[in-house]
């Protein structure tokens, strides 16, 4: 990127393709000076910190928002329910208890529907994961079955015993998933 704001592509980075590019766009004989370049490289770097300021959401927000986002998918409500009735509830809850300052920063939680899919995401692969870790480290028992329903949809049914510091836990696993196949016919 130039100083100009200008994005160059890879071809424009030839010697000769940015002489010209300095001459067509930097013709001003002040340009020349190294002042100029810094005091440009200054005010783009001021620039941007005030955009990651603007735009960075605090530690406290993310865990708002995973927390919403929890409530959310044990409830197994729509994800859009957040954006539309959640977060205007909090918004006038808090301007009526807490004022006008505390409504702004509420606004600054992300609730929109990808935001929290991602959030819900994120929250079951680190269940996941810790669930693995735990069956890895003890003793366990799985036990593993298919089946198809009369609607020709497979599931796979998984029951997995282990002990979790002296006590015997149970969990089942259930995935649907699709099957491709002919049945042959005997003649």
């Amino acid at each position: 990127m130039c100083v100009c704001s200008q994005k160059l592509p890879n071809e424009a980075m030839v010697p000769s393709k940015l002489k010209r590019h300095v001459i067509t766009y930097h013709s001003n004989p002040q340009i020349e000076t190294m002042v100029y370049f810094q005091r440009v490289l200054q005010a783009n770097s001021r620039q941007r910190k005030l955009f990651q300021k603007a735009m960075t959401v605090s530690e406290r927000a993310q865990l708002a928002l995973y927390e919403v986002a929890e409530i959310i998918a044990l409830k197994s409500n729509s994800h859009v329910l957040a954006e539309s009735v959640i977060l205007p509830a909090c918004q006038k809850m808090v301007k009526v208890m807490l004022g006008d300052k505390a409504e702004q920063d509420i606004s600054k939680i992300p609730f929109s529907n990808s935001t929290i899919q991602k959030r819900i995401i994120n929250l079951s692969d680190n269940i996941e994961q810790s669930v693995m870790a735990e069956l890895k480290n003890c003793q366990s028992a799985r036990q593993i079955d298919e089946s198809i329903d009369i609607s020709n949809h497979a599931q796979l049914i998984a029951f997995v015993r282990f002990i979790d510091e002296g006590v015997i836990s149970k969990i089942s696993l259930l995935q649907e998933f699709t099957l491709h196949y002919k049945r042959s016919r005997c003649l």
